[in-house]
């Protein structure tokens, strides 16, 4: 997940919870700099990218 911001930082992470069955926010997500964990709401701005990941 990554989330564009006008004149932020980008910010990337990767998916590790889901906090509702149906998959709606909000979402555990780690952070790809400093691997800390922390619940996100993502809002209309953010992307979200599947990647398929092969064993």
């Amino acid at each position: 997940m990554s989330r564009p911001t006008t004149g932020g930082t980008r910010r990337d992470g990767e998916s590790v919870g889901l906090q509702h069955e149906d998959g709606t926010p909000s979402y555990e997500v780690r952070c790809s700099g400093t691997d800390q964990v922390t619940l996100t709401f993502p809002g209309p701005e953010a992307h979200i990218h599947h990647i398929d990941h092969k064993a």
